[in-house]
């Protein structure tokens, strides 16, 4: 069985007992697991741990967990993020981010008491709202971020298909949960591909310009003078 397509293994499990004790057997999945996670960015702990669930339904868990694109908080804060921006954020963001200049991106970490720490951009503060820019979701769907008490236009949780990782961008920043490859070597993360298209500007089109005029954002708090 192991030049077999995994579907067609699960396949031979309806034929007789015997098919289903090897097709369905830790040994037979064991070796499509570690294939098929070798190159993903992220792969929740609970399906690598054998204790926890035959490799079966590791397999196929994983493969759905892939469509998930709420993140939980212990996700949000385990990974340590690369970020840059956009450039519809405008030459004077780009012209002094480390990434548009041909550099290693940014880093930011998301701490569990609220906070976030950048060497580069500072510290700020973050938190999950239920909504934006007409979008609905999981709790972890989206993330707003805050520095020195002004909130920025909400950040959209996603996944990047081919390694699995995390996304989080709004209509001026991209971050991945994964080192994001120099500029132009994957058009799929860069500006005109279909995962940074999905997020711009005037699809967040309330949220950019009430920042812009110094109004609050929707399920803004702002603190009291």
């Amino acid at each position: 069985l192991s030049f077999t397509v995994a579907r067609d293994i699960v396949s031979g499990i309806v034929v007789s007992r015997f098919w289903k004790s090897v097709a369905a057997s830790d040994t037979v999945w064991r070796d499509r697991c570690e294939a098929l996670w070798a190159d993903k960015a992220h792969v929740p702990h609970r399906f690598r741990d054998v204790d926890a669930m035959g490799r079966l339904q590791a397999y196929w868990g994983s493969v759905e967990d892939a469509k998930r694109i709420a993140i939980s908080v212990e996700e949000l804060c385990s990974f340590e993020w690369s970020i840059r921006m956009k450039g519809w954020a405008g030459p004077d963001w780009t012209a002094n981010d480390a990434w548009w200049q041909g550099q290693k991106s940014c880093i930011r970490r998301y701490c569990p008491d609220g906070t976030t720490c950048s060497a580069e951009r500072g510290a700020g503060r973050w938190r999950l709202v239920p909504s934006s820019s007409g979008r609905t979701g999981a709790l972890g769907c989206f993330v707003r971020q805050s520095r020195e008490g002004r909130e920025y236009p909400t950040h959209f949780a996603s996944r990047w298909p081919k390694n699995w990782g995390w996304i989080l961008q709004n209509c001026w920043g991209f971050s991945a949960s994964f080192p994001l490859p120099p500029r132009g070597e994957e058009p799929e993360l860069e500006d005109e591909g279909a995962i940074c298209q999905s997020v711009t500007v005037e699809s967040c089109r309330e949220e950019a310009m009430r920042f812009n005029m110094g109004l609050p954002l929707p399920f803004e708090r702002r603190r009291r003078r």
